[in-house]
């Protein structure tokens, strides 16, 4: 489900190994991520570029754990195209009302 959502969401993204590297129990692959967003994740529409690292945990021969980091001037664009998209004022704090 989660592969279909993304396939759907970026239909021609384009993943590029640049680095990757084992160590015990750990892989670790250094990613960009490339192509265009159709809008449905909360993106913005049209193109993008992405920057991760990806590590995973294994375990008798198959992931048990996963992490990724993003370039947080990725992370910035993305967060500022979703707020752009949400209606006005819903991205302000108000006070809890008791």
């Amino acid at each position: 489900m989660f592969i279909r959502m993304m396939h759907d969401s970026f239909p021609d993204m384009k993943m590029d190994l640049i680095n990757a590297a084992a160590a015990g129990d750990y892989v670790y692959a250094q990613m960009r991520f490339s192509g265009n967003s159709n809008g449905s994740m909360g993106m913005s529409k049209g193109p993008y570029d992405m920057h991760m690292i990806e590590v995973s945990k294994y375990k008798d021969g198959k992931a048990v754990e996963h992490w990724s980091y993003m370039e947080m001037r990725d992370v910035m664009k993305m967060t500022q195209d979703m707020m752009k998209m949400m209606p006005q004022g819903a991205n302000k704090m108000e006070p809890s009302k008791k």
